[in-house]
């Protein structure tokens, strides 16, 4: 869409909307677990839930893992996660190990994401490398990582903070590695 100044009187131009359409493949996570129905009738023990629940857990883990480091192969559904696009805006930080990550990095990040992207946004990060982020102070001496309360979650520079545990751990090579993501 198109938005030009008109003056008073002056004939209003017309605008075309673009639209585009997205084809998504059906992909699908399963798992068969085999029980035997002596298990399923112990009623000491909700064994279908303690198993619903582990379940859910390893789907929940494919799909971050996916989502976050996916490299287009079948290992990861065929997606490219947000770490492999080519496509999302990249920041080279000072340093070239995890713990050179300073709080100048994190505001380029921020300055780095386009204005229609930063509502209600997040930095995404496995807990290790949020533990290097609690250390990092302002020019005033004052930390940028502000606790959890009872207001909101943690921030750093006011934004959320979220912990993803697919996300690349402080143990992981840090040469050319994504590890935290806007």
């Amino acid at each position: 869409v198109t938005i030009n100044w008109v003056d008073e009187a002056a004939v209003i131009g017309s605008t075309q909307i673009v639209l585009g359409q997205e084809t998504l493949a059906l992909k699908k996570l399963a798992a068969i677990v085999t029980l035997t129905s002596e298990l399923l009738e112990d009623e000491e023990i909700d064994l279908f839930s303690f198993v619903a629940g582990r379940v859910a857990e390893g789907i929940a883990k494919k799909i971050d893992l996916a989502f976050f480091t996916g490299d287009g192969t079948s290992t990861y559904g065929s997606f490219t996660g947000i770490l492999n696009n080519a496509n999302v805006n990249e920041v080279v930080m000072t340093g070239s190990t995890f713990a050179s990550i300073d709080a100048d990095d994190l505001i380029d990040m921020r300055d780095a994401t386009p204005q229609g992207a930063l509502a209600n946004s997040k930095y995404y990060m496995h807990r290790t490398i949020r533990s290097y982020i609690r250390k990092l102070k302002a020019t005033d001496g004052t930390y940028i990582y502000q606790e959890p309360s009872q207001a909101g979650p943690a921030t750093v520079w006011g934004d959320p903070v979220v912990d993803v545990e697919a996300m690349p751990a402080k143990t992981a090579t840090a040469a050319d590695t994504a590890f935290v993501i806007f």
